[in-house]
């Protein structure tokens, strides 16, 4: 019987060395434990932190590819704004150079008109001038020779010098009257036509 209770006693000390030192074992791995829960937690704090870095770095390029499309869009817009305002700076050259070009043609009409009303008025006076002659000539002879005879032709003294002095210079003053009106009528109906 004691060996029974020795043995028994024996077993007892064994389970109790065994459970000892399964305490024991589970009381040196708690660290362990403690220390991968802890590695855990840091891998899943870095693993947050990156996913939010790539999510502000998708931010980001989402921002830099929106600037980019409005960089792109207002660079276009400018583009086409100069090329409006080039193509309204050629019609602008364009239509001084038809303006400039009419004025010199409208120029270059009123001095032929000018010319052409000048010598018309000039032909007018020398025939006035040519009538009067042959009109005083006549009358002079008409004076000198007495009636049936006929006498060589004598010029009488011009006692109408003056007046036809004064005839000729107020023809003068009536063509160029003449000449500067129809150039205002001329320039009137440029105008009204442009």
């Amino acid at each position: 019987e004691r060996e029974d209770q020795a043995r028994d006693g024996d077993a007892e000390r064994e389970a109790l060395r065994a459970e000892v030192a399964q305490l024991r074992a589970e009381r040196d791995a708690r660290p362990a434990r403690e220390a991968i829960r802890g590695e855990l937690r840091q891998r899943d704090e870095a693993l947050a932190a990156r996913d939010a870095a790539v999510a502000e770095r998708d931010a980001t390029v989402a921002e830099r590819d929106r600037v980019v499309r409005e960089r792109d869009l207002l660079r276009r817009e400018l583009e086409e704004r100069d090329a409006t305002a080039q193509g309204a700076a050629r019609r602008r050259e364009q239509a001084l150079e038809e303006r400039d070009r009419a004025r010199a043609d409208l120029q270059d009409a009123q001095e032929r008109a000018a010319e052409r009303e000048r010598q018309r008025a000039q032909e007018r006076i020398d025939a006035m001038r040519g009538e009067v002659a042959a009109a005083e000539e006549e009358r002079d002879r008409a004076l000198v020779e007495p009636a049936g005879v006929v006498a060589p032709p004598v010029r009488a003294p011009r006692r109408h010098a003056t007046q036809s002095a004064r005839a000729d210079w107020a023809a003068r003053t009536a063509a160029i009257l003449a000449v500067l009106v129809l150039l205002l009528l001329a320039i009137t109906f440029l105008k009204a036509i442009a």
